[in-house]
């Protein structure tokens, strides 16, 4: 912050400038992180979360994050932290656990910890993610995955900051800025949402039309400043891109124009056409569907029968494949949450 001189000034005048230079430096800071966290948007729905995030940043209380997979969430838990770090002086660490990534078995240990001698292979006591949190902040993504016994356990320590570990009896007290994430609100319990002092609505990318083009200008200026070659959309392009649906929403923007800039490199001209637009290859899935041993269509076939019978058996391989875990189940079908939720539900 630059030094300000108060000679012959009164008081009332000295303490407005040095709320006035106080308020520019906090700007150039939120500033800065929005640009190091790439966030950039300017619909109303997105900047009443961004203002939230900004708002609830300071406390130590927990926040819960509610948005569809690819929508940033934890680009916003890092937004958070880093607020408290540079704007409120608190100096902590930020642990992170996506309890997608862990099997039913694993993921209270993860959490909780647990006593020497709790089980087979437990052989020496081990803190959970919690404890090694204490005086720092932690993100749990995609909460959802906790079955209602572990969002039970989750539930007390929300409410009395208290860790039991597997297999112990000794209560450990623990301070820890909770920031959680979840694509599916629908599978928490109804407690859980009670003891979230704050909860930010992040809108999906369809609902965020205005700001495609923005974002697709901030990921293409990005690498052409890591690449150094220079390439710009054309007006077109950008048209094309704002219609299309983003069911994976910014990350699936994301993946897009990096693609695309890739392939507009060995291209002559500086401006991207909407012809070179790449948008999300199914060449692995087209071979599938070509090595198929499929049947002559004849009177009788029913197309829609066929293809739900394929669904089916995609779907419950999947779920194989994920252990039961149903978050990497829809990642690995390419469908959001929220979308094999309903169907498993309609089944």
């Amino acid at each position: 912050m630059s030094i300000i001189a108060y000679e012959n000034k009164d008081v009332k005048t000295c303490e407005l400038e040095i709320n006035k230079a106080g308020k520019r430096n906090e700007e150039e800071i939120i500033g800065e992180i929005r640009k190091s966290e790439n966030i950039a948007g300017e619909e109303p729905d997105f900047l009443e979360a961004l203002k939230n995030a900004e708002t609830y940043a300071p406390g130590t209380e927990p926040i819960l994050l509610i948005g569809e997979t690819g929508t940033g969430k934890e680009v916003f838990a890092n937004y958070i932290h880093k607020l408290c770090t540079r704007l409120h002086r608190r100096v902590d660490t930020i642990f992170r656990l996506n309890c997608a990534c862990l099997s039913e078995s694993l993921i209270e240990s993860e959490l909780f910890g647990y006593k020497k001698g709790a089980f087979t292979g437990a052989n020496s006591d081990k803190k959970g993610i919690f404890e090694n949190a204490d005086k720092g902040t932690l993100f749990l993504d995609e909460i959802q995955e906790l079955d209602k016994g572990r969002q039970g356990r989750l539930l007390r320590v929300l409410t009395n900051n208290i860790v039991v570990r597997i297999g112990d009896a000794i209560e450990r007290k623990v301070d820890v800025r909770l920031i959680a994430a979840t694509s599916l609100e629908e599978m928490l319990r109804g407690e859980i949402f009670e003891r979230f002092s704050y909860i930010i609505r992040i809108p999906s990318l369809r609902n965020r039309k205005n700001d495609i083009p923005l974002l697709a200008k901030m990921f293409l200026k990005n690498l052409v400043e890591k690449n150094g070659i220079q390439k710009q959309w054309s007006s077109e392009a950008l048209a094309k891109l704002r219609i299309n649906t983003w069911d994976k929403n910014i990350r699936q923007l994301k993946n897009v124009v990096t693609r695309t800039y890739a392939n507009a490199k060995g291209i002559p001209s500086e401006e991207i056409s909407p012809d070179e637009i790449r948008f999300d290859t199914q060449s692995g899935e087209q071979k599938a569907v070509d090595a198929l041993n499929l049947p002559d269509p004849h009177e009788g076939f029913v197309l829609n029968e066929f293809v739900q019978g394929i669904r089916e058996k995609m779907i419950t391989k999947a779920i194989e494949k994920a252990k039961n875990n149903k978050s990497e189940a829809a990642r690995l079908l390419g469908l959001t949450p929220q979308a094999l939720h309903q169907y498993l539900k309609n089944k």
